[in-house]
């Protein structure tokens, strides 16, 4: 995916801190990325991000791929680091899978699958400050979840993220579950015992906008009634869902929804402007968020 960024200039800080990394006197932080999926979408969705990692800098053993929604918990026969599990919770599946894991990093990058990364965006996402935050958000609220979490940040907050599993595949249960989502979104970055200030990536590589539409043509079926946005801080495109969430409130078991959703302008849940059809909405549930 080409870039929309023509020319990258980090501030006099930016510069030095990468200057020191370069030459050693510094640790430069080893980052992996992770991607939460499930059964529905990963073969159409992951060849084409994994492709954009590869292009960007990555290498496969720095991808793991957790993919939702299956019978039973196992590692793919097909892919490196590709992990099929039972849980389905949308944009956390890789994060709880994750926080159970011994692997040696020191930040995971989240993303959806539903993402395809420019040529920057290693270099983007690799620019952290000096005192390591335990969380660094793509942007400001909301983020989708989007962002790099401190590997053991992640695993102090084990508890909390295994309360957030999603196990029940019905359409029910996945109803709940993206309500329970589209609730908690950023529930890790705004968590009130992070040790070290927050760091937003790159707010001065914003283009106005925290992120902007950019045409979206020619796109796959599998990205049907989704909107094509860039987000020029991390060099990242997201193919966006239309939101349910008026859909769901107004048409999905409307006496048993948990309090609060039952009202589109509750402070609880965010305001949705869009509406869709049930097949859109049923869409959006199968996939990523």
């Amino acid at each position: 995916m080409k870039s929309l960024i023509k020319k990258i200039t980090f501030p006099p800080y930016f510069r030095c801190l990468r200057w020191a990394r370069q030459k050693g006197l510094l640790k430069k932080p080893v980052i992996k990325v992770c991607i939460s999926t499930n059964v529905h979408y990963a073969s159409k969705t992951i060849p084409a991000l994994r492709e954009s990692l590869l292009s960007a800098g990555f290498s496969n053993e720095e991808i793991y791929v957790v993919e939702g929604g299956h019978e039973r918990d196992e590692a793919s026969v097909n892919h490196q680091n590709h992990f099929l599990v039972r849980q389905n919770s949308f944009d956390l599946t890789a994060l709880i899978f994750l926080c159970d894991l011994d692997v040696s990093t020191d930040y995971w990058f989240l993303l959806h699958d539903t993402c395809i990364v420019g040529k920057n965006f290693k270099y983007l996402i690799e620019n952290i400050p000096h005192y390591w935050p335990e969380v660094i958000p793509m942007k400001n609220y909301p983020a989708m979840n989007i962002g790099a979490y401190s590997n053991t940040f992640l695993h102090r907050k084990r508890p909390l993220l295994q309360s957030l599993a999603n196990f029940d595949q019905t359409a029910n249960g996945l109803t709940y579950a993206k309500l329970e989502a589209i609730d908690k979104e950023d529930i890790l970055f705004k968590q009130n015992d992070i040790k070290k200030k927050v760091w937003v990536y790159n707010p001065w590589l914003l283009l106005g906008n925290e992120g902007y539409g950019v045409a979206a043509t020619n796109l796959p079926s599998y990205y049907t009634n989704r909107i094509k946005e860039y987000y020029p801080q991390v060099d990242l495109f997201k193919y966006k869902a239309l939101r349910i969430s008026i859909w769901l409130r107004k048409n999905v078991l409307p006496s048993t929804l948990p309090d609060g959703y039952g009202n589109a302008s509750s402070s609880s849940s965010p305001v949705v402007a869009a509406t869709c059809t049930e097949a859109q909405a049923n869409n959006e549930m199968l996939g990523a968020a």
